[in-house]
């Protein structure tokens, strides 16, 4: 590999004033050389102090990366609501807070807990499934933002491999 730009910067201006000083060099000669030294001392301290510069800024991009993971984190929800948002999405209709309790075999505080949380978050929405019964029966479904969570979180099971289509 080649020599660093300043190591090799800093060979050529001795070699020049080697060559200078063999062969007699006139006051102009070693003037020029100490202005070229003096502009190479400039150019190496302004060098080291933009490589100090550049650690700063790297360490500073590794903490902002680190936070910027951190809050994607903090964005998601938790793994249980993300299961039932994925279940509203394969059912693609309304599902009740009751049937939710039962599929997923949880309390019904939780279940209202999960729902709530997507609810919260416009990843489902209430729905009152017959306007014109007396017990208004209610459900929830997936919104557009709840879809675009699911396939922008990639949370689609794969579909299995054995299946034909005809």
């Amino acid at each position: 590999m080649g020599l660093e730009p300043a190591t090799a910067a800093l060979a050529i201006l001795s070699a020049l004033e080697k060559l200078l000083t063999k062969r007699g060099s006139s006051e102009i000669e070693r003037d020029y050389i100490e202005q070229l030294r003096a502009q190479f001392d400039e150019f190496r301290a302004e060098n080291t102090a933009l490589a100090a510069r550049v650690v700063d800024l790297k360490k500073a991009n590794t903490v902002l990366a680190n936070q910027l993971q951190q809050n994607a984190k903090q964005d998601r929800l938790d793994a249980k609501t993300e299961e039932i948002l994925v279940f509203y999405f394969t059912e693609a209709k309304p599902i009740s807070a009751e049937d939710i309790a039962r599929l997923f075999k949880l309390q019904s505080s939780a279940a209202k807990y999960h729902n709530d949380r997507l609810e919260q978050g416009d990843f489902i929405l209430w729905k009152q499934l017959d306007p014109f019964e007396m017990e208004m029966e209610t459900a929830y479904e997936i919104t557009d933002k709840g879809r675009a969570y699911v396939m922008e979180n990639n949370l689609l099971p794969e579909p299995p491999k054995d299946v034909t289509y005809t």
